[in-house]
């Protein structure tokens, strides 16, 4: 391994093809994360046709950390394989930083930083021919579906490419499907060596079995010069494919979770005959309902179809059926005696979103005034007599009345501006003298609630009081009074 680092001026490197160079670039970086930025760096050697004529190039994609304000210093390396087949003193090296905000980042073109200097290789060895013997029969490595259970044993050749005669090493290992090792074989030719251009065998010791289906691996390495061992050829790769002996049965496993239990799945687990369909059916208990299949099966039908060609597990779930939620409306009149209000529908319980509809009906010589209660509830304060209530809560609805009273005739004279209260309606002087109407039922001309604390009671005679608050629209606040919750009743006794 060389290294080179362009971030300053290169001193002159000699390889040798195979050789790996690994090159260092180096920049500084403000802003965010940048996943996709891209180092891309190459050897070349100028020709008449291009100066910057590339022999390698390396793309590497890399991440660039977030780097806030001042940034960070970014170093950058890649491997460089020197190819064979160069030799020479004027091989130059770049290297650039690309795909980043702005222009790509580029250093020099150093020319002649490199020489190549020519390797004449002492060992050299093909492995030539690779067998699996399976039983009595024999297929070319990799062989493709070889019958389950079969014993198999390996044979191996090296050829000899060198021109003298040289000694062979073997070391294979052999592994199953599961990546577990079955055979791990070592050894060395005996004499005569192998003359150049023959070959020698190497063979499995023993016999190991193919006793499961699927890729079975194989790793060689063909090896010369004993004393200092030199790996000449190698294969790693598949050794063989072990085709499965088809199954007469499959197994079905049924499985009910404790979080989703409330019933049961019939046929139950136990082996089916294999490439045939078994009819699920879901069978909720009392109380539960079925949600749906989970595992091989999907779907919340009761029956599922499934299609016994391998293993399978299916999961059922159940759960109790939901009880619906309902809420309370209580209605009460303030003050007593002034009128009444309907409720359609009328009932002791509404279900969640059902829509209640009130009417309010005043007594004679009364009027209805507002809806007021407790908790606040869409519509509360309104002055319409009819209001539509979507039960999302236990309400408390108190509507209230007022009497009707014929306010006392305004003085005939006034100052032109004055305003006064008559009642709870509001009067302004007019510009020739005279009380106008100016507003009935105003605010400012409201008599104060009575006083009282909420959740105190009092007895009125035999009746029982307690103080509850509500929503005044004219006061524009929650204000308490005195509101009747049992007649005749014991407390007042």
């Amino acid at each position: 391994m060389h290294t080179i680092n362009l971030a300053v001026y290169p001193q002159v490197l000699t390889v040798a093809p195979g050789d790996t160079i690994k090159v260092v670039t180096e920049f500084d970086y403000v802003g965010p994360e940048l996943k996709d930025a891209r180092m891309i760096s190459a050897i070349w050697h100028p020709t008449l046709l291009d100066p910057h004529n590339e022999i390698v190039r390396g793309n590497k994609t890399f991440t660039i950390p977030s780097s806030p304000p001042p940034g960070n210093h970014i170093t950058v390396t890649m491997d460089l394989l020197v190819p064979s087949g160069e030799v020479g003193t004027d091989y130059g090296l770049y290297s650039s930083i690309r795909d980043v905000p702005g222009p790509d980042i580029y250093t020099d073109y150093y020319p002649s930083l490199i020489t190549i200097v020519e390797v004449v290789p002492e060992f050299k060895g093909t492995i030539s021919k690779k067998e699996l013997e399976y039983n009595e029969s024999r297929a070319s490595i990799p062989a493709y579906n070889i019958p389950q259970d079969k014993e198999g044993k390996v044979h191996v050749w090296g050829r000899n490419d060198t021109a003298i005669n040289q000694k062979f090493g073997i070391h294979w290992i052999v592994k199953d499907p599961d990546g577990v090792v079955v055979e791990d074989y070592e050894d060395w030719e005996g004499w005569p060596n192998t003359d150049p251009g023959k070959t020698h065998e190497f063979i499995s010791p023993g016999r190991f079995d193919l006793n499961k289906p699927g890729t079975w691996t194989i790793g060689i390495s063909l090896a010369m010069n004993p004393e200092s061992p030199v790996q000449v050829a190698s294969y790693a790769g598949v050794l063989c494919t072990v085709k499965a002996v088809a199954p007469t049965t499959y197994h079905l496993s049924i499985f009910v979770p404790s979080y989703a239990a409330g019933g049961y799945v019939e046929p139950g687990s136990g082996d089916y005959p294999a490439n045939t369909t078994v009819k699920l059916t879901a069978h909720p208990l009392s109380g539960y309902q079925f949600t749906g299949w989970g595992g091989d099966a999907s779907g919340t039908s009761l029956t599922y179809n499934l299609y016994m060609n391998s293993d399978k597990n299916v999961e059922a779930y159940f759960e109790k059926v939901p009880v619906p939620v309902e809420y309370t409306l209580e209605v009460t009149v303030e003050p007593l005696a002034t009128g009444y209000v309907t409720k359609s529908p009328s009932k002791a319980k509404y279900s969640a979103g059902e829509v209640v509809s009130l009417t309010a009906h005043p007594y004679s010589g009364y009027e209805f005034d507002h809806w007021g209660g407790y908790p606040p509830y869409p519509g509360v304060g309104s002055t319409s007599p009819t209001l539509n209530i979507t039960m999302s809560d236990n309400w408390w609805v108190v509507a209230a009345f007022q009497k009707k009273e014929a306010p006392p005739p305004p003085p005939p004279e006034c100052t032109p501006g004055a305003q006064k209260c008559v009642g709870s309606d509001l009067y302004s002087c007019s510009g020739e003298g005279r009380w106008v109407l100016a507003e009935k039922n105003a605010p400012q001309c409201a008599p104060p609630p009575p006083e009282c604390t909420p959740g105190t009671q009092k007895c009125v005679g035999s009746d029982l009081y307690e103080c509850r608050s509500h929503y005044d629209a004219h006061a524009g606040e929650f204000v308490a009074g005195w509101v009747l919750i049992e007649r005749n009743s014991p407390k007042c006794q």
